[in-house]
């Protein structure tokens, strides 16, 4: 009976199964002896039979080149057979680590690098970058957004041109040009427009104003100061929170302000400095 399995050079042995194993007799020919000579009815093993193109050699960059050819091809076979769309397949870049789950959209030029995994029905818009992250089911990563070593919950909304970092986001939505770092996000919470967020705890439901940033580097102290947001607070474009800072449950921060200290639960905070107004005083100038 001819066989359509071959033995592509490959085995796995323990050091524990060879210090087993009785004399092996050279060749007769060469005196040389066989790794395929342990191989025997006194020597039970397992076979793991693969698709031929993954055995393929790589010793010169024109074989390196039809091996990636073979991994992509792989990896869109297996997207397809879940159910999932590639817009561009040839611009995708995938590790082979990483896992896609099932009905998830890919747009061009997606690159998904390390360990990432991406839950089903995700989208992935186009540019967007992923490394050793965790996308729950049901995200939608829009354009050009960066996620690096982040958890990112499900049904949540991020992009386009975002940048998360380090950082823990449940169902949330961050938006435009909104950078993430070591932070936790948690459900509901909103900062669609321009924020930097970094060492911070958000609440639930809270909402971050555009051009909010969060002032937590000290030149001369080695830690970064931590800032809190508590659930369902509201605060306005334009303002600063120098940490440490708190800003209490609920609580309302007025566009513009800049935050030194606790404000606490249901307050409204106001840090503005007093408008002077000059008439003509253009005028002289001239």
């Amino acid at each position: 009976k001819v066989s359509s399995t071959c033995y592509s050079g490959v085995m796995k042995i323990s050091s524990q199964y060879l210090q087993k194993l009785t004399t092996i007799a050279p060749s007769n020919a060469t005196g040389e002896y066989y790794l395929t000579s342990i191989v025997s009815n006194d020597t039970p093993f397992h076979t793991v039979c693969h698709d031929q193109r993954v055995l393929v050699g790589v010793n010169t960059p024109e074989e390196l080149t039809y091996a990636h050819q073979v991994l992509k091809q792989l990896q869109l076979e297996s997207l397809m057979a879940n159910n999932s769309q590639c817009h561009d397949p040839d611009s995708l870049l995938i590790s082979p680590y990483a896992t896609i789950g099932e009905n998830c959209t890919l747009g061009p030029q997606v690159s998904i690098y390390g360990k990432t995994q991406i839950g089903s029905h995700c989208t992935i818009a186009q540019g967007a970058i992923i490394t050793d992250s965790n996308i729950e089911a049901g995200s939608h990563i829009l354009p050009y957004s960066v996620i690096t070593q982040s958890k990112v919950g499900k049904d949540s909304s991020i992009g386009p041109y975002t940048h998360v970092q380090n950082t823990t986001a449940h169902a949330c939505h961050l938006g435009n040009f909104v950078e993430v770092k070591r932070s936790i996000i948690k459900k509901g919470v909103k900062a669609k427009h321009l924020c930097y967020l970094g060492d911070s705890y958000i609440d639930e439901k809270a909402n971050i104003g555009a051009g909010v940033i969060t002032c937590n580097y000290t030149p001369w102290r080695a830690k970064k100061s931590l800032t809190y947001i508590g659930e369902g607070a509201f605060v306005g474009a334009g303002s600063l929170l120098i940490g440490p800072c708190v800003v209490g449950a609920e609580s309302v921060i007025a566009a513009g302000s800049v935050l030194t200290q606790f404000i606490q639960p249901y307050a409204l905070a106001i840090s503005r400095p007093p408008l002077a107004i000059k008439p003509s005083w253009r005028i002289k100038q001239l």
